[in-house]
């Protein structure tokens, strides 16, 4: 039972660590999605006009093209990192349900009700 507690405790800061990582990963989304020009949304552009509002402040459609990747390469890395954070709940999850069948074997009326748990899972 001591490992399933050290499991426990490295799970926590694991999961303590990739939360750091989530949210570092967002405002880095945020802040290379602010350096993209803002266009109205409801005007409507023919491509010789897009691709002079594009010429006028950002450096022309290869640039906004390249900050286009960055956006779509930054965001999937941290989609990827909140997927890694929900595996990491589920595993505190396990560790927790291990932990607490764990306690009731240490107490006499929690051991109890974890032998009506055993009778239960082996109708």
């Amino acid at each position: 039972w001591a490992l399933a507690d050290w499991l426990g405790v490295a799970a926590l800061l694991f999961s303590v660590v990739c939360y750091g990582y989530c949210v570092h990963l967002t405002r880095s989304l945020v802040q290379v999605t602010g350096d993209l020009p803002s266009f109205n949304a409801s005007a409507s552009f023919t491509e010789a006009a897009f691709h002079a509002r594009l010429a006028s402040g950002s450096g022309g459609v290869t640039r906004y093209e390249e900050q286009l990747d960055m956006v779509l390469e930054q965001a999937l890395n941290a989609a990827s990192a909140w997927n890694e954070l929900c595996w990491c709940a589920a595993l505190l999850a396990v560790f927790g349900g291990v932990h607490l069948f764990a306690a009731m074997r240490a107490n006499p009326r929690l051991a109890a009700v974890g032998r009506v748990f055993r009778q239960a899972l082996g109708e």
